[in-house]
C-alpha cells in the first residue's frame, strides 16, 4: 500500500486559485451566459483573481522544478561512462565543460562515434531551424482557421523527435555490437 504524502502548501495553494477559473467556464457553459450586471464581478472573482495567484505561482514552480531536474540530470553526467565500451570517463566541473573533458576519448577510442556524432549535431541544427518555421507556418495556419494544416504542420515536430531519437538509438546500438564484436575478436 502506498503512502500519500501530505501535500505542500505551494501545492494547495495552485489546487485552490487554479480551480476556481475552472469552475467559472462550466458555469459559464451550463448556464449558457451570465447577467451582464453581475459577470464583471464574478470574471474578477473567479478569474482574475486566482490567475494573478496561480500564472506567477505556476511560473515559479515550474522553473524551480526544472532546474532541480537538470542538476539531477548533470550529477548523472557528471559521473558518466562511455555509452560505447562502458569506461568511465572524466568528470566536468560544469555542463559547459562535459563535452571538451570526453571528447578526447571518442576521439581517440571510437572516432567513428565521433564523426558521426559531429554530423548528427549540424543536422539537428539544420532541423531545429525547419521546426521553429515550421510551427511558425502552422500557427499561422491556425490563426487563418485551416485547423487541418495546422494540426499536419504542427505533427512535424513530434514526428521529427521521435525518428531522430529512434535512428540515433539504433546507430548507437550498432556502434555498441561493433565495438564487442572487435572487442571479442581481439582482446587486450
Amino acid at each position: 500500500m502506498a503512502h500519500l504524502k501530505r501535500p505542500r502548501r505551494v501545492t494547495l495553494i495552485l489546487l485552490i486559485t487554479g480551480i476556481p477559473p475552472l469552475g467559472f467556464i462550466v458555469a459559464l457553459f451550463v448556464l449558457g451566459s451570465i447577467p451582464d450586471n453581475v459577470a464583471p464581478y464574478l470574471t474578477v472573482a473567479f478569474v482574475l483573481v486566482p490567475m494573478i495567484v496561480f500564472l506567477p505561482l505556476f511560473a515559479f514552480t515550474g522553473y524551480k522544478y526544472s532546474m532541480r531536474r537538470a542538476r539531477e540530470r548533470f550529477a548523472k553526467l557528471k559521473n558518466a561512462s562511455c555509452i560505447i565500451c562502458g569506461e568511465l570517463l572524466p568528470d566536468a566541473v560544469r555542463l559547459r565543460d562535459l563535452r571538451r573533458t570526453q571528447r578526447p576519448h571518442y576521439e581517440t577510442v571510437h572516432p567513428e562515434v565521433w564523426r558521426w556524432g559531429e554530423r548528427w549535431k549540424k543536422i539537428n541544427i539544420l532541423g531545429g531551424t525547419v521546426g521553429i518555421f515550421i510551427v511558425g507556418l502552422a500557427t499561422y495556419q491556425l490563426a487563418t482557421e485551416n485547423a487541418l494544416q495546422s494540426i499536419l504542420f504542427y505533427a512535424y515536430v513530434p514526428a521529427y523527435i521521435l525518428a531522430v531519437y529512434l535512428s540515433q538509438k539504433r546507430e548507437i546500438e550498432r556502434f555498441r555490437s561493433r565495438w564487442k564484436h572487435q572487442l571479442s575478436e581481439n582482446p587486450r
